[in-house]
């Protein structure tokens, strides 16, 4: 059984990750989200920056 998400408003989430392997690189993520009676709005925003190696496997 589920439950009904409870509260209405805003809500913001942020994270980030730093890799150095060989070069530096820089992970984040931005979760935003809107909830109002029976309808909820949500967003993902995802970037990358910096330089990286991609390995090929079989």
């Amino acid at each position: 059984m589920t439950k009904k998400p409870v509260g209405e408003g805003f809500s913001v989430s942020a994270y980030t990750d730093n890799i150095y392997n060989k070069w530096f690189t820089t992970k984040e993520q931005l979760n935003l989200k809107y909830r109002t009676g029976g309808l909820e709005i949500f967003g993902m925003g995802y970037f990358r920056h910096g330089k990286h190696t991609m390995k090929n496997t079989p």
